[in-house]
């Protein structure tokens, strides 16, 4: 394997917002122990001298495809890959992995090809977008807070609209993680002729999605694979919070929340099976919230884009 740290891509958000993924690069190197020897090598059995690491230099919020060719190491690359037969594992799978991986002649694992890698991608893409996630899950069947799509001029009519129903929203531009970019919202504060004063994140005429802001009680995942057999659980769990930050997961899922486990494992099938059909193949998760009154709501997929708590690698 070519294990490629792309922790800088655009699947969740612009490479334009250069701060918040400069950030989250800096948070992912928890997951470096995989790389290095005298951690992990023994309980993988994995031998350190058949490992070589290549440092790449720091060039800035680019990928690190960019960064690889900047720093004159994509000769050295393609040597260590073409000396091994390789595949290429990204952190995320997006478009400058593949081509980074075709530029140096091997397939992105677990794909055949790079052809197939770049069918996986368009689907994705779509889901690592709240729209686009909205959408899919709808069709699936999973239960979803009240909200609708709308442009970012349209967002303070919406949830001033929404807020006839609810006490409070969320507004989100639908290219983010993490809660970057995210607004929530009460009847307080759009009285009179106070303005949600949202900030670029999304573009000046980006998509937006409004939705109820839920009570919510716990946050959990089930992590999934899919393969030629068809998408099977691997595990399930909660997240553990103080004030909004993550500090944990707990696995299996507590007692608090083990009633939502069929329904996570019914909703992660569901979008396994769609993920098949539309080409992609690996680990992915799907999150949700369980509300004080026990019912889960589907928040959103990991394919791709795995956070660093739970895999070893990015499949968000």
């Amino acid at each position: 394997m070519v294990v490629f740290a792309n922790f800088l891509s655009d699947l969740a958000v612009d490479l334009d917002e250069g701060q918040i993924l400069t950030t989250w690069a800096q948070q992912a190197p928890r997951k470096a122990w995989l790389l290095r020897p005298g951690d992990v090598y023994d309980l993988t059995g994995v031998p350190p001298e058949s490992v070589a690491v290549v440092e790449v230099p720091p060039a800035g919020a680019v990928p690190l495809a960019w960064a690889v060719r900047r720093a004159g190491l994509v000769e050295r690359v393609r040597a260590l890959a073409g000396d091994r037969g390789a595949a290429l594992l990204p952190t995320a799978l997006d478009a400058s992995a593949i081509a980074f991986a075709r530029d140096i002649g091997i397939a992105v694992h677990p794909y055949p090809t790079v052809e197939a890698a770049e069918v996986a991608l368009r689907m994705t893409m779509l889901l690592n977008t709240k729209t686009g996630f909205r959408a899919t899950a709808g069709q699936l069947g999973m239960r979803l807070p009240a909200g609708r799509m709308c442009r970012r001029p349209e967002a303070e009519g919406v949830a001033r609209d929404l807020l006839g129903d609810h006490k409070r929203v969320v507004v989100k531009p639908d290219r983010s993680a993490g809660g970057h970019g995210m607004r929530f919202v009460s009847r307080e504060d759009l009285r009179g002729e106070a303005s949600l004063l949202l900030d670029t994140v999304g573009g000046p005429e980006g998509l937006w999605v409004v939705e109820e802001c839920l009570d919510v009680a716990e946050s959990v995942s089930t992590q999934m694979e899919v393969a030629a057999s068809g998408a099977h659980a691997l595990f399930s769990g909660a997240m553990r919070t103080v004030q909004g930050s993550f500090t944990g997961y707990s696995s299996p899922l507590p007692p608090s929340c083990a009633h939502v486990a069929g329904e996570l494992d019914e909703w992660g099938t569901a979008l396994g099976r769609h993920l098949a059909d539309h080409g992609y193949a690996g680990p992915f998760g799907l999150d949700a919230l369980v509300d004080a009154d026990g019912l889960a709501y589907a928040r959103a997929t990991s394919a791709v884009r795995p956070p660093p708590h739970r895999t070893p690698w990015s499949l968000g």
